[in-house]
């Protein structure tokens, strides 16, 4: 076992597998706690599969994501399937708070923005609550554009960038 394994008495009453503690440490070194840990290793055991999701652990966390969405999507049983699309996401700017409500209807298979309108309604300088509650309303790639239409024609045809500038 790695040696910050045996440190951790909860996995080993887990039986975690050596292909197990491999994912484990990759996800360790990324900077998962030992508590975090054991939750994946316990889902993965409810689940009654081997916990294999350690490099998306990794990937998630290199973006910028907090231990706690990564644990989030872990229990939405969506660390493998949707993890690089979370990590996409991430990488553009969004908040782990707008991934998580992404995550959460994609769970439940409800129509949901795709990473790259969620995307550009960032680089058009639309808000972090108005992206937000535009997920949570389940608007869609379209209303999106049209959203983004009418931010246009209002700025003139103009399209806003996002920049920030230090003021003195």
């Amino acid at each position: 076992m790695a040696m910050w394994l045996d440190s951790v008495p909860q996995l080993k009453n887990l039986n975690v597998s050596n292909a197990e503690i491999t994912e484990l440490n990759k996800a360790h070194e990324a900077g998962l706690t030992d508590p975090s840990a054991v939750v994946l290793i316990q889902l993965a055991r409810d689940r009654k599969q081997p916990f294999a999701e350690g490099q998306s652990v990794v990937d998630l966390l290199n973006a910028g994501s907090s231990e706690d969405t990564v644990v989030a999507l872990a229990k939405l049983n969506l660390l493998g399937p949707w993890a690089g699309e979370a990590r996409a996401i991430r990488l553009e700017g969004i908040s782990d708070k707008i991934i998580l409500a992404v995550a959460q209807r994609h769970a439940k298979g409800l129509p949901v923005l795709s990473g790259e309108k969620l995307g550009e309604l960032k680089n058009t300088g639309v808000s972090d609550a108005v992206i937000l509650e535009m997920v949570q309303r389940g608007d869609t790639d379209q209303r999106a554009n049209q959203f983004i239409a009418e931010r246009e024609r209002v700025a003139g045809g103009h399209k806003f960038v996002y920049e920030t500038h230090s003021h003195r």
